[in-house]
């Protein structure tokens, strides 16, 4: 279990607020991205690669991602890769998922076996892309703010609640 949080605006007093209501989600590592049009934190519980090269968010190229849940089919999705000629630094599900959305775009998402909710941030194109599980096992929950065109999310409803 890992805690995932986010907006789409830079301000790290905030996410550091957010990521207070997911820290019991996630106690082993932490991490934030923020750059001017997104924020994005990360509390990791450590399973499958207990390297620090595994912490998220984590980032391949234009793409940045935060991931809360367990990929069963990672490994045959990894072999695919690698026969497309992709490397990987870690051992991770993770790494997996961001290479796949590297190779198949939104399309990578219906290759997954498992229970997810996942965040990528495309800096070049500046697109969010936020999916669920289809039983939505692992949550993710997301607010917009019309009035001030402020968008939230999290795998916490405190959080977003705080930022408000």
């Amino acid at each position: 279990m890992c805690g995932i949080n986010g907006f789409n605006f830079s301000d790290n007093k905030l996410i550091l607020n957010m990521k207070k209501f997911t820290a019991n989600r996630g106690p082993d590592a932490e991490g934030i991205y923020i750059d001017e049009y997104i924020t994005i934190s990360h509390n990791r519980l450590s399973i499958l690669d207990l390297s620090e090269n595994a912490n998220q968010p984590m980032s391949y190229k234009n793409l940045i991602i935060s991931y809360n849940g367990e990929i069963y089919n990672f490994r045959s999705l990894r072999e695919e890769l690698e026969s497309f000629g992709y490397k990987f630094n870690t051992s991770s599900d993770t790494e997996v998922i961001l290479h796949l959305f590297d190779r198949f775009n939104t399309e990578a998402f219906k290759k997954l076996s498992g229970i997810f909710s996942i965040c990528i941030w495309d800096k070049i194109n500046k697109k969010l892309y936020l999916v669920r599980d289809t039983l939505g096992v692992k949550p993710l929950y997301y607010y917009f703010d019309n009035k001030n065109k402020k968008f939230f999310f999290s795998s916490s409803i405190r959080s977003i609640l705080i930022s408000l």
